[in-house]
């Protein structure tokens, strides 16, 4: 189970830190420096999960609204559908607070092939 990431090796304080709930799950993380959105010090970021593992939601520690948004297939498990994010850390811009969505097309055999900005469907 990885704990913490210290990519420089210059240790000790590690420069991101994970928290596991009972089930193994990551629930958390806290990284060192500043946040790229904001500029400021990155929050503590906490994920919510489906029965399934999936991240359904990110928010900031503290936070009602959700800064990430995954939506998942319900035929395979493991098949992301679309992504939204809070993209300008402004939870009165876009739908809900998040303004940029990325759809994900799979192949075949479930990996990832290509995540666009929009996409026009036809059914």
């Amino acid at each position: 189970m990885l704990v913490a990431v210290d990519p420089d090796g210059t240790g000790p304080a590690p420069a991101t830190t994970y928290a596991y709930d009972a089930l193994n799950r990551r629930v958390s993380e806290d990284k060192d420096g500043p946040d790229p959105v904001t500029g400021s010090a990155h929050p503590t970021v906490n994920l919510y999960h489906s029965a399934n593992w999936q991240v359904l939601e990110e928010r900031l520690a503290g936070s009602t609204s959700a800064r990430t948004q995954y939506v998942w297939s319900p035929v395979y498990v493991d098949a992301l559908v679309l992504r939204d994010r809070d993209a300008d850390n402004n939870a009165s811009t876009g739908a809900n607070g998040l303004e940029e969505r990325l759809y994900v097309a799979n192949e075949g055999f479930a990996f990832v092939a290509g995540c666009q900005l929009q996409c026009d469907i036809a059914l």
